[in-house]
């Protein structure tokens, strides 16, 4: 088969049906879809075996609840296709023709392909992507792409915007850190290491939801741990490993990330704020690679009024949002 569509599914019931319905509706049917219950406890181990009974296609995996990371690993494990597509369950795919373009795309014999998405209100539908791929790829080298999708603020780590080669994650053992709360940051980059062509679909094919209260839900310790120890890990790593174009590319990226950091630490309210404040603000070198308009913004304002000014400032955006 061409395809393994992996699905995690962890209390899903509310989303499940539309999520799956909108694969097993794709015009190119060389698939599978593996759905890896994640220790549900809502009845959602039952939905998924529903789908199996009914469609030979649909693959089911039950385990104890171990996380995202856990269930993603499982299901990669179990892949038999060519390449790899992530999908989230609270999510669902636009169009029926989203593996058939995926198909073509592949034919330029890829490791990666990334395709957009727009968000998704419960209310308000779907919003309008808010960047595009074109006139990126062609016979550009790898930080070439890299550089213009940073530029265009249109470089994601997530797992679900993109196909990746199957044979490329196993051979290389590129699984997720499951002890990671940020662990399609870490997977992404390692991805990128070994990847040779990467494509791109300049359309939109994901459905994400945006689920209510997630701009304004408390920020865990964990993630604010974790998003560091991931920035930490790879911008050391970059800067030792890497030099010239690759290394301003490759920490461009990273400083598009840090931008998000630093915006979720403006909303962690943990007792150990202090210690880690430290360890963001080791980080603000970043700014020295900043290459869009959000972290250029950022930058600025850090030059101008130091680290606790653009922190103040951050807070004062949010609180306004």
């Amino acid at each position: 088969m061409f395809f393994s569509v992996i699905i995690p599914v962890y209390n899903a019931g509310k989303y499940l049906a539309p999520c799956v319905d909108s694969v097993l509706s794709q015009t190119d049917g060389d698939f599978e879809v593996i759905l890896v219950d994640d220790g549900s406890t809502d009845g959602s181990g039952a939905l998924c075996d529903g789908y199996a009974a009914k469609d030979p296609r649909v693959r089911v995996l039950h385990k104890e609840n171990g996380g995202q990371s856990t269930a993603r690993n499982m299901g990669l494990r179990a892949a038999g296709g060519e390449y790899v597509v992530f999908l989230d369950s609270d999510d669902f795919l636009l169009s029926p023709g989203f593996l058939a373009d995926l198909r073509g795309k592949a034919g330029e014999n890829p490791d990666v392909i990334l395709y957009k998405y727009q968000k998704y209100w419960e209310d308000k539908g779907l919003s309008d992507c808010a960047f595009s791929f074109a006139g990126i790829g062609g016979e550009q080298k790898q930080e070439e792409m890299i550089r213009e999708l940073v530029k265009r603020d249109a470089f994601f780590c997530s797992a679900w915007s993109k196909s990746v080669r199957c044979s490329l994650l196993k051979e290389n053992g590129f699984y997720f850190d499951e002890s990671l709360s940020c662990e399609d940051m870490d997977w992404y980059y390692q991805v990128l290491e070994k990847a040779g062509r990467i494509a791109l679909l300049d359309r939109s094919y994901i459905a994400y939801r945006q689920r209510p209260g997630s701009v304004t839900a408390v920020v865990k310790e964990k993630t604010i741990a974790d998003f560091i120890r991931v920035l930490e890990r790879w911008s050391d790593r970059f800067q030792k490993e890497l030099t010239g174009r690759r290394q301003e590319v490759m920490l461009q990226s990273m400083t598009k990330l840090y931008c998000n950091l630093l915006v979720a630490f403006v909303r962690y309210r943990g007792e150990n704020r202090k210690g880690y404040r430290e360890r963001v603000r080791g980080l603000a070198f970043l700014f020295r690679y900043d290459s869009n308009a959000r972290a250029k913004k950022f930058a600025k304002i850090y030059r101008l009024a130091g680290f606790r000014g653009l922190l103040f400032f951050l807070k004062l955006a949010d609180q306004v949002r």
